[in-house]
């Protein structure tokens, strides 16, 4: 990573853990990207007063939600008064993340049953090359994108569940839009694992109580983290089918360069 990149800034919440500001990125023309207008997040289910006063301190006025309906009817985001939530489903509802996991049945088990070689890492990996193809992932993707374009006044905060799958594809193809270094959209991606990693110790340890077999352990921390190898197939995919980022989102998500622009001059500076 150059020496003028930066990740995202970590924002301490009593209740989240991957809440981030997008600001201080070197984007196109070597402009950078503003600080206080874009954020991404972990789940607002559980904030605080104290979390609530700081959303608006942070002038957030759009909450996008990119969790299924499920996960939004079960983990409701917290109300916050002056602020319109809108719900963009990354994925389909009902798709499973992991092919071969029948409904119903919890991660554990399936990673029990299965091989449990590897078989976390792939699948997940080849579902992130699915989703880039799935029409209705490229639609959520460009009103998203449309939703940042008109964004005029306060700030756009975009969360799934834990802030880093469906959160990190959006601020991925965000900040490649506005022209980050590669490196740097790498990096602040898989950055993801450091600030969650105290949140994944607790889920494994919490496992652990009931097998203490060390490669399903194993195949639960890696489902619980980010890997390199689903970045680099999402941008592999679309390498190969569209030429780069800015051709994927003018061909497969009708954002034309006109827009791009438009959102290069909304949130850089």
């Amino acid at each position: 990573m150059s020496q003028n990149q930066t990740l995202s800034q970590l924002i301490k919440f009593d209740s989240t853990r991957n809440t981030r500001d997008l600001g201080g990125f070197v984007g196109d023309g070597g402009r950078t990207v503003k600080y206080k207008k874009l954020y991404r997040s972990d789940h607002l289910a559980d904030l605080t007063d104290e979390d609530k006063s700081l959303i608006k301190t942070l002038g957030v006025s759009t909450v996008v939600d990119l969790r299924s309906t499920e996960e939004v009817l079960r983990q409701p985001d917290a109300s916050l008064d002056g602020v319109t939530n809108v719900h963009m489903p990354i994925k389909p509802d009902g798709k499973k993340l992991l092919r071969g996991k029948p409904e119903g049945e919890n991660l554990l088990a399936w990673i029990i049953r299965t091989d449990k070689h590897g078989k976390v890492l792939k699948t997940t990996t080849d579902q992130y090359r699915t989703l880039v193809h799935h029409p209705h992932t490229q639609k959520m993707l460009r009103l998203f994108l449309e939703r940042c374009l008109s964004q005029r006044d306060g700030a756009v905060l975009f969360h799934c569940t834990a802030g880093k799958d469906r959160t990190g594809m959006c601020a991925a193809l965000l900040l490649s839009l506005l022209g980050v270094d590669a490196e740097a959209v790498r990096a602040d991606y898989l950055d993801s694992n450091a600030y969650l990693a105290g949140r994944i110790d607790e889920i494994v340890s919490w496992t652990a109580r009931e097998i203490r077999d060390e490669k399903v352990l194993s195949e639960v921390r890696l489902m619980c983290m980010i890997a390199p190898d689903y970045f680099d197939a999402v941008i592999d995919a679309v390498i190969r089918q569209w030429g780069s980022i800015e051709g994927y989102a003018e061909k497969a998500l009708d954002f034309d360069s006109a827009k791009i622009e438009g959102l290069r001059e909304s949130y850089l500076e």
